[in-house]
């Protein structure tokens, strides 16, 4: 009877209906990010080479757009949008692979993206569909302030709840994107769960997320804060240097973030590799509790 009872939670934690809590080693963020260092040390060229060629799509993507007019903008933007999708899970994909020692090529993140582009987009849409509800409340709740304001300006007799109806409105606000952060955190880890699991559904790889992120958002958020510093750094020297020439100040911004994107990924990829591994070796002691 035990043990039918220890098969039955088995069975329903691999189809995501019991969750266990699992009991992650404490990590440090200085030796997530030193080991990120050491990953990066035989392939930060290649890192490099593989994250501007993407860079560079985006660019002219975008700026295709924005001599668009009129009503094909819009369209255009979403379908530049769309194709986004699949070469953000290459590009993932591929630092992935990198980071475990595999071999990549500087274009493989395309010919990966498209290959897993329907995983992608499916991925991208049921999360899009689970924000959907704060980003609404956040749009309603920052655009009844401005009516408030148009309809005072043009005259009409200001309302005795119109002071209630900015402090609701701001409050709904506040709580939307706190939701919508917490949310976003949550997810944080969808597309490096959809590249390692190649049979998983959009809803299994979001319901995994959650799961391990379970108690790590404030360490997660303390992973990247962790790289503020270097982000305003190449901020102000951009900064100082646009001050003489806005096109070289432009260009030295995107340059220092490129030279950090690797270092960033590779960091975060090993926050994600240890909720992992701590998940799987849960998993596997409760398998091998059953067996005896």
């Amino acid at each position: 009877m035990i043990i039918f009872i220890d098969l039955s939670i088995i069975y329903f934690k691999r189809k995501g209906i019991v969750s266990f809590t699992n009991k992650y080693k404490t990590m440090k963020i200085s030796e997530l990010k030193k080991d990120a260092k050491m990953k990066l040390s035989g392939v930060f060229k290649l890192a490099i080479t593989i994250n501007f060629i993407h860079l560079l799509i985006t660019l002219v993507l975008y700026s295709g757009v924005s001599h668009v007019e009129g009503i094909l903008n819009p369209i255009f933007s979403l379908i530049v949008s769309i194709i986004e999708i699949p070469l953000g899970f290459g590009l993932t994909a591929c630092m992935l692979k990198l980071s475990r020692g595999e071999i990549v090529g500087v274009t493989d993140f395309i010919s990966i993206g498209f290959k897993n582009f329907k995983r992608a987009f499916f991925l991208s849409f049921a999360i899009f569909f689970r924000l959907i509800v704060p980003i609404i409340l956040l749009v309603v709740a920052s655009v009844m302030p401005i009516v408030i304001n148009f309809a005072q300006n043009i005259g009409a007799e200001p309302h005795p709840a119109t002071n209630f109806i900015s402090l609701c409105s701001l409050l709904v606000a506040v709580s939307s994107i706190i939701y919508l952060l917490y949310k976003i955190l949550a997810y944080a880890l969808t597309t490096y769960i959809l590249v390692d699991n190649n049979e998983a559904k959009s809803k299994e790889v979001i319901a995994k997320s959650c799961e391990l992120m379970k108690g790590q958002k404030t360490k997660y958020i303390g992973l990247i804060l962790s790289f503020f510093g270097w982000l305003i750094l190449s901020g102000l020297i951009g900064g100082v240097v646009a001050a003489f020439n806005e096109f070289a100040g432009n260009v030295i911004v995107y340059a220092l973030s490129l030279l950090l994107t690797p270092y960033i990924t590779f960091a975060e990829i090993n926050f994600y590799e240890e909720l992992s591994s701590d998940s799987k070796t849960v998993e596997a002691q409760v398998v091998d509790s059953t067996v005896e």
